[in-house]
């Protein structure tokens, strides 16, 4: 399945250390790289691309936070694909429950809703920022343990 797919890793946080379940924050990344791999299906990639390309950088971003009390480090993992990327009317749905748009039977709907919550439990959130026929990137933030 992903034996077509150029896969490059870039690990740039200096400090990545966070409280979390392993076994959900594996199933987050699973569903992200799964929809991914989906998005960049036979015929999905756009046609100047040189070929499929998933990037995962992980990074550490300074962050305001609200009501004006600073900087807060947390650790960025952006997940871009050189898929279709997402219509723009579908951008503020993709985290609803239920909702697809897979073929029937080839997806419930559920894996970004329910990524979404799992790191909203960790303090985190899940930001997509996509253009259609440009690729998506998923980034999923993560507050630092000991912060």
């Amino acid at each position: 399945m992903m034996s077509d797919i150029n896969v490059v890793v870039d690990h740039r946080a200096t400090q990545d250390t966070v409280l979390a379940d392993p076994d959900k924050l594996k199933q987050v990344f699973l569903n992200i790289v799964m929809n991914a791999v989906d998005a960049m299906a036979a015929n999905h990639t756009p046609e100047n691309s040189d070929g499929k390309h998933l990037s995962i950088v992980a990074s550490l971003v300074q962050e305001h936070q609200p009501q004006g009390s600073g900087t807060e480090a947390r650790v960025h993992v952006d997940c871009t694909d050189n898929g279709p990327g997402i219509h723009a009317e579908d951008l503020g749905r993709i985290f609803d429950p239920f909702y697809t748009t897979k073929e029937p039977g080839k997806g419930t709907g559920l894996g970004l809703s329910v990524s979404l919550r799992m790191i909203a439990d960790m303090g985190g959130d899940i930001r997509v920022n996509s253009e259609s026929g440009k690729g998506t990137t998923l980034t999923v933030i993560l507050p630092l343990h000991g912060e």
